[in-house]
């Protein structure tokens, strides 16, 4: 589990190192739009998946 500092500029590095999943609380709460911070993390863990 990958815990910390994880925003969309980051997101796919910390994917490549497998983790069983990451906590993106603070990249989506802190967002001005919490839907399109969503969004844009989302597509950024699944192309770094492929």
């Amino acid at each position: 589990m990958a815990i910390g500092s994880i925003q969309a500029d980051n997101a796919a590095d910390v994917m490549r190192a497998q983790p069983d999943g990451i906590a993106i609380v603070s990249a989506i709460c802190k967002a001005s739009n919490l839907r399109d911070a969503a969004a844009t993390l989302a597509a950024t863990i699944a192309q770094s998946r492929s």
